[in-house]
């Protein structure tokens, strides 16, 4: 593995002592990989995470582990542990999925085969969908959300988020928007997209290089929506231009526009004026235009 990148984990935890040895020790299987550093962050868990991780960090010598003082959140925690990292590329884990051996190989092969202007990069893969018990289940997270990358650019991405923070690796330059990502994002991933996709590099796969745990059946339940709530949908989308649809959506546009605005190109800028536009419209109109106009698929 000589001249090889090495790469550095980020991982959040906050009482996840049930799956958290599964997924340490899928991380510590990664093969043909230079794991640089182990960086943990104990977001004030109160059950057993904190000795687990206690335990590895006694036996690996790569592993860091940083307590938060307070509770903060994921976003504020992958920060801090963000902050840390000396390696050349990063990636980020959930405390309760399982990594398959070759997901961090092959997610440094993806962002070898773009990462050469210096611009933020960020690579990404398909998720194979796991029952809370560890059972495999049929479908793949790009399935059963229908995301189709290839269909995906700034405009679409801005509707909803098609990454997942835990299958996404990034460079340096991406390192550091990271760091200075503010923490009132909707979430860190979807934040490290909109970069990705306007002022950045985005390179994907669909191979499937994680076991996500699903919780509760909450894949198959977001389709579930009775006759009776879908009527009360629609007539809240079509009279009041208050309906939730796109709300926190059009918020981070906001967001984005304020510390990236200077940095898009005009055509950019254009879609996420007309984007964040959107919030003077009914819930229907904005479902409509983000659904039919852009074909614009479901969305995490």
């Amino acid at each position: 593995m000589k001249g090889q990148p090495d790469i550095s984990i980020v991982l959040a935890v906050y009482n996840g002592e049930k799956f958290l040895k599964e997924q340490i020790d899928s991380i510590l299987r990664q093969k043909d990989v230079i794991i640089k550093e182990f960086i943990i962050v104990n977001d004030c868990s109160v059950d057993g995470s904190r000795d687990i991780l206690v335990a590895y960090k006694n036996q690996h010598r790569f592993i860091k582990l940083l307590d938060n003082p307070t509770n903060i959140g994921p976003v504020g925690s992958f920060i801090n542990g963000a902050k840390q990292v000396t390696a050349m590329y990063t990636a980020f884990a959930d405390q309760d999925d399982i990594w398959l051996d070759d997901k961090l190989s092959l997610s440094i092969q993806l962002m070898q085969e773009i990462d050469n202007e210096n611009k933020p990069a960020v690579v990404f893969t398909d998720l194979q969908l796991m029952a809370k018990n560890g059972e495999v289940m049929p479908s793949s997270f790009w399935e059963a959300y229908n995301i189709k990358p290839a269909k995906n650019d700034f405009f679409t991405v801005l509707f909803g988020n098609i990454i997942t923070g835990c299958a996404m690796v990034i460079n340096r330059p991406m390192l550091d928007e990271f760091i200075n990502m503010p923490l009132s994002v909707q979430m860190h991933d979807h934040w490290i997209a909109l970069i990705g996709f306007s002022i950045g590099k985005v390179n994907y796969s669909s191979a499937k290089t994680i076991l996500y745990r699903v919780h509760g059946n909450s894949v198959t339940n977001k389709n579930k929506v009775t006759l009776s709530q879908r009527i009360a949908n629609f007539f809240e989308a079509w009279f009041n231009k208050d309906s939730v649809f796109l709300k926190d959506y059009i918020r981070q546009g906001k967001l984005f526009k304020l510390h990236y605005g200077d940095r898009l190109d005009k055509h950019l800028s254009t879609k996420l004026d007309y984007f964040i536009g959107l919030e003077n419209s009914s819930g229907l109109v904005k479902k409509l235009r983000s659904k039919f106009r852009f074909g614009i698929s479901k969305r995490i």
